[in-house]
């Protein structure tokens, strides 16, 4: 049985050029266990799941299990500062249909 690999770390303040990008940062050595490069969307588990994607962590972290997420992916998975999250590779495909719909057709009240 083919078994994700998975991350368990502890979150940490996100860095402040950061803020709005969807990205989160970890250690290269927990990129490899993931299997994952730079940008690679992950899914996050805490109280609920989110998805970021993840770029490396700099020195300020290197080394330690932590990851760094701004506020807004945190609220998103439920969770702040020390607690833990768990990181697994996300399973992405291509979208097969989209569906557009012109601003005009909407009824605002």
């Amino acid at each position: 049985m083919n078994v994700p690999h998975t991350v368990k770390l502890k979150v940490k303040e996100g860095l402040t050029e950061d803020l709005r990008k969807g990205i989160v940062r970890i250690n290269r050595e927990d990129m490899e266990i993931l299997g994952a490069d730079t940008g690679t969307v992950v899914l996050i588990q805490g109280e609920k799941c989110t998805a970021a994607k993840v770029y490396p962590s700099f020195n300020d972290i290197y080394g330690s299990p932590f990851i760094q997420m701004e506020g807004g992916i945190r609220r998103n998975a439920g969770v702040g500062i020390d607690d833990n999250v768990i990181l697994s590779k996300a399973d992405i495909k291509p979208a097969t249909t989209i569906m557009l719909s012109p601003l005009d057709q909407f009824f605002f009240t």
